[in-house]
Parts: structure tokens; C-alpha cells; sequence
């Protein structure tokens, strides 16, 4: 199988195996809920690297790295990515032995850890720069709004409520999209019902005036994974301050029951290939799995995901309209999501970068379980 056609070649990886469990020796951690499980397992290895050469230059820093991994974060962040209303709340496990199990580097659940107020939460996330030492980011302005109100707006309360009207995803702006796409859903090729949805949520992005509890949180934990700089180029993407967050670049064109499941981490889209001109973008289509969500899995065990099937969780499909072909996950032509414009400057395919963050996300959420 080619790394086009595979979800996960990650997995497959022995170095990322070796430095996992190299981080889980050091740190004493070894089990944690599934949405870290996820983070890690498709984490940037370098990034990965680096915390075992720090583990290892400093052993006084397997405490900050086991804080910054073992206290709930990335369900935290799952949850703002998706826009959940609320965060999962699987009952404690009060014996003895479930205490000893979080003494040894068990993730403790939400619920036996004691409420997470916003200075807890701060002092316990560690950023990346206080693990490698460095000292480039100031800490970020907190707004006066509170955290837990911020937590249950969905996606979209916050794209009509919280942004400036003339930040949003205006009506024209949509309709762009819709004619780039040929009036026709990008997935199925139906022509209707369609709408243009957004790609990664603009309310994810960053402000001028810093960003609440919760997206702080969001942000500085994808910091410990994936680096500074990655993350501070997804944070310019995804700001609704970016001229590709604000055009039909963030859109695309979907029925309403493809949005669902792609939100849902049903399926996620892979970019391949985009033409010299500009004009033709091609994505390999998806499925992913319907998981369960843990609040302790092993951290060193590889997550498994399906390359070459038919049908999505529950015996879901999705067909070509114009062909009437079901359309496959992983392999062959039929599975190709082709985009196309006619004019990449005034009606821009789908930012390619965005759609890599679409690809990274879409898929820890559909192994951490969390919209389950």
C-alpha cells in the first residue's frame, strides 16, 4: 500500500514506536484517554525526538512532560475543535486500586481529579517552549469571559456571536464556493441539498486581544506535538485576520449529511496532489471508525486504522450520483475527490493547508472516540 493510499502510515512507523515508548519509560506514564493516545500516535516525530533527547539531557523534566500529557488537555482541545457542547464525563473509579493505577502514571478521570479551574488548568499545561527551555512566546492575554460559557458555544454560536459581523463567512463568500463547486456537493456530486461549509473553524483562530481559557489551552497543547512554528502557522490559517479563512479557500461545498459525517470524524479528505495551475486539487476519501472513548488506553499501543473499504460505520455509504458507483476509502480511482476552478485567483480551490489540518484532526477524532 503507497502512502497515498494508506490512513495511517504512521502506525507503521518503528522509530515513532520506539520514541513513545521511550517518553512512557521516562515519565512513568503509560496509560492515558484516548484523545492523547490519538495526539501522540500522529504527532510530529520530531517533536516526539526531542522530548526524549530533553527527557534525557534533563531527567527533571519528566514531571513537566508527564503534567503537560496526563491531565485531560487534548480532550480539551478535541472539544473546542469539534465545537461540543459539552466534555465527556465517564464515572470514577474510587478503590484503592484504581488510586494506586494513578499513582503509577495513569491518566485520572475528569471526575476523580477534582474540578479544573482555569488557574489549575494553567498551571498544569506546560507549553512547548517550557519544555525545550526556550523563551520566544509571552504568555497570552486572557479575555474576561468565562470559561465555561465559552466551552458549551458550538462552532457555529461562536462564528455567528463571538466574531465581528464583518469577519464572518459572508453570504457572497459562500456562493463563491457553491459556484467553484459547480453547484454540486464535492463528495457525492449531488446538487441538492448543498451548502458551503467551512473547512477548520475560524473561530479557532487567533486574536489580537488573546484568546479565551479553553483556546489557549487548545493551542498550547498541539505546541507540546507538533512545534511552535506549526503551530503558529495553523493558528494563522485558521484566524479569522487571514484573507484564506475569509474566502472560498476555508469552503467547500457538501449535503448536509456529507457535513454531518465529516464533522463527525466519519471520514476525512487527503490531499494528493495540486496541478501546477492551480486549477485541479485532488483528496483520497476516507473512512474512519466509529471508536469508543476511554479515559485509559495504553499509551505504547498503535492505533489500527482500515485502509481499502466500502462502507463507513453502521454500513454507511456515500455514492457517486453521476455515476451511481459506491465511493471506496483508500484505493483506486473511484476514490479520488477531485476540485476544480476556473480561476484560481478569484475563485481559489480549497487551501491545501487547511485541508492537512482537516486530514490531521478528522482523524484523531474518530480514535479518541470523543463525538461517541
Amino acid at each position: 500500500m503507497t502512502d497515498d493510499c494508506n490512513p495511517a502510515s504512521e502506525f507503521q512507523d518503528v522509530d515513532r514506536a520506539a520514541l513513545i515508548q521511550a517518553i512512557s519509560e521516562r515519565t512513568g506514564v503509560t496509560h492515558v484517554d484516548k484523545a492523547t493516545w490519538a495526539c501522540f500516535w500522529l504527532a510530529d516525530i520530531h517533536r516526539l525526538r526531542r522530548i526524549v533527547e530533553n527527557l534525557g539531557r534533563d531527567p527533571r523534566k519528566s514531571n513537566t512532560i508527564k503534567h503537560a500529557i496526563s491531565n485531560g488537555h487534548a480532550v480539551t482541545a478535541l472539544w473546542t475543535y469539534t465545537g461540543r457542547r459539552r466534555e465527556p464525563r465517564p464515572a470514577a473509579d474510587s478503590t484503592p486500586q484504581a488510586a494506586q493505577r494513578n499513582e503509577n502514571g495513569r491518566t485520572p478521570t475528569p471526575t476523580s481529579r477534582g474540578p479544573v479551574t482555569p488557574t489549575k488548568r494553567r498551571a498544569s499545561l506546560m507549553t512547548s517552549s517550557q519544555i525545550d527551555g526556550a523563551t520566544d512566546q509571552s504568555p497570552v492575554k486572557k479575555e474576561d469571559m468565562n470559561v465555561r460559557e465559552w466551552r458549551n458555544l458550538s462552532v457555529h454560536d461562536v462564528g455567528a456571536s463571538i466574531l465581528p459581523r464583518s469577519q464572518s463567512q459572508t453570504h457572497s463568500e459562500k456562493l463563491q464556493c457553491i459556484k467553484r463547486d459547480r453547484e454540486m456537493c464535492v463528495v457525492t456530486r449531488a446538487s441538492e441539498p448543498v451548502a458551503a461549509v467551512t473547512i477548520f473553524p475560524p473561530s479557532l483562530g487567533s486574536t489580537k486581544g488573546g484568546s479565551p481559557e479553553t483556546l489557549t489551552d487548545f493551542w498550547d497543547f498541539l505546541k507540546l506535538l507538533w512545534g511552535y512554528e506549526a503551530v503558529k502557522q495553523w493558528m494563522s490559517l485558521a484566524s479569522p485576520a487571514d484573507t484564506k479563512c475569509q474566502t472560498c479557500s476555508n469552503l467547500v461545498t457538501m449535503s448536509s449529511h456529507v457535513e454531518q459525517l465529516w464533522r463527525r470524524g466519519r471520514f476525512a479528505l487527503k490531499p494528493i496532489k495540486l496541478s501546477p495551475d492551480r486549477k485541479t486539487l485532488e483528496a483520497r476519501f476516507f473512512w474512519l471508525p466509529k471508536c469508543k472513548y476511554s479515559a485509559e488506553v495504553p499509551l505504547t499501543t498503535a492505533p489500527v486504522l482500515p485502509g481499502s473499504i466500502l462502507e463507513g460505520p453502521g454500513h454507511t455509504k456515500l455514492f457517486d450520483c453521476l455515476t451511481g458507483h459506491a465511493i471506496p476509502s483508500g484505493t483506486g480511482a473511484k476514490g479520488i475527490i477531485t476540485f476544480r476552478t476556473s480561476d484560481p485567483d478569484t475563485l481559489p480551490l480549497p487551501s491545501i493547508e487547511l485541508l492537512e489540518l482537516q486530514w490531521l484532526f478528522n482523524r484523531i477524532v474518530a480514535l479518541s472516540g470523543l463525538v461517541n
